[in-house]
């Protein structure tokens, strides 16, 4: 194993474009091996062989420790906040075991599909507008997934995508928030010096998580009093679907801790899904997937058996995770993504638009585009 100590050790690193962590991966698997560990305050270790990482999930132990981002974590201990993805141990594994089994059963999320329905069609109506920059389409389809979410999280629309309100300061305010804590914390500070005084950057991830706790605390107490009047009525039963409901109604979960791992759904918190940076490592290695670099959509079909007829390593492509520290959100996602996509293609011809030839891949915590993706809708 390669043991770099110093950045000095990184001169191929140099020129890869800021934001581009995955390429940072690559040169250093190149220059060092399929094995490195990195020892800038503290030890880390990029796996880029498919055999070793196999290794590494069957060893997770009982408690797999999820990375954190330290601003995040010093946020919520000075909050003295408790949140699902940011405990480990026993105290983890005992409050993911209360609440996994109301996200992860089977029948979860088709509640939701009527409502979910509604505001794909919603998203579908907004898109279909004439002369939308990319940059307005892509605050639509981030509107699309907030309001999505908010169905799931507090069983009610939002009001993200109405004509009439969208733009209202305060509509605005909640994307603008998520993009500016994400912007945030892709530029993780090196050095924690928040830990000895509130820095710059801590006072905008501060400013940031108390305005999204506090709105998602503010839709949860009126979800809280629905279920009071439903339940004062008679009309609540303990096989009743909805989430909130069934969290509520549970015996081993405390109203603090529906508040907050509902309020980390919301805000993408929850045992988040997040790209590996060596993903790209092993899905650009020519060993492992054939053709990589080629644009092969065909490549994810499926055969009648369910079998992928270019076969992918399964390890290779975990976009959720696995074992016990997996998404509990998966299915929810899911949905998300096939009622948004089934609408699009039902209603649109799709293609790309010009300027599509130069965006790049980059990294603000989860992959994104250099810049908006220029789509092209036309109705059917």
């Amino acid at each position: 194993m390669s043991i770099i100590f110093t950045a000095h050790c990184f001169p191929n690193v140099a020129d890869v474009p800021s934001g581009r962590f995955d390429l940072v991966a690559r040169s250093l698997h190149d220059q060092y091996g399929p094995l490195v560990r990195l020892q800038l305050l503290g030890p880390s270790v990029l796996v880029g062989n498919l055999q070793d990482m196999e290794t590494v999930y069957r060893n997770e132990g009982r408690y797999p420790e999820r990375y954190q981002f330290g601003l995040m974590q010093h946020y919520f201990h000075t909050r003295k906040k408790e949140t699902l993805s940011m405990i480990d141990g026993e105290k983890w594994l005992s409050l993911r075991m209360r609440i996994q089994p109301k996200f992860m059963r089977t029948n979860a999320t088709l509640q939701y599909v009527g409502q979910q329905d509604c505001v794909a069609a919603d998203l579908v109506k907004h898109l279909g507008k004439k002369e939308l920059t990319p940059e307005a389409q892509q605050d639509i389809i981030f509107r699309y997934v907030l309001e999505s979410i908010g169905v799931f999280a507090f069983n009610k629309r939002l009001g993200s995508l109405d004509e009439d309100t969208m733009f209202d300061e305060n509509k605005r305010k909640f994307p603008e928030t998520i993009r500016l804590l994400f912007k945030t914390l892709a530029n993780h500070p090196v050095l924690p010096l928040y830990r000895l005084f509130p820095t710059p950057a801590f006072k905008t991830v501060a400013k940031c998580m108390d305005f999204l706790i506090g709105e998602s605390v503010k839709h949860m107490q009126q979800a809280f009093k629905e279920v009071e009047k439903q339940q004062a009525a008679g009309n609540l039963t303990d096989d009743k679907p909805n989430l909130i409901t069934s969290l509520l109604m549970s015996d081993d979960v405390t109203e603090q801790e529906v508040i907050m791992s509902m309020s980390e759904i919301f805000n993408g918190g929850t045992d988040t899904t997040m790209m590996l940076l060596t993903c790209d490592a092993w899905l650009k290695n020519p060993q492992n997937v054939t053709s990589p670099s080629d644009f092969l959509p065909e490549r994810w079909l499926r055969n009648v058996s369910g079998k992928r007829e270019q076969p992918i390593p399964t390890v290779a492509f975990l976009p959720f995770g696995i074992n016990t520290r997996n998404c509990m959100g998966r299915r929810f996602a899911e949905q998300i993504i096939f009622l948004a996509v089934a609408k699009i293609i039902q209603n649109f011809e799709v293609s790309l638009g010009e300027g599509s030839d130069d965006i790049q891949i980059m990294y603000e915590v989860f992959p994104t585009t250099t810049k908006a993706v220029p789509f092209l809708f036309k109705p059917k």
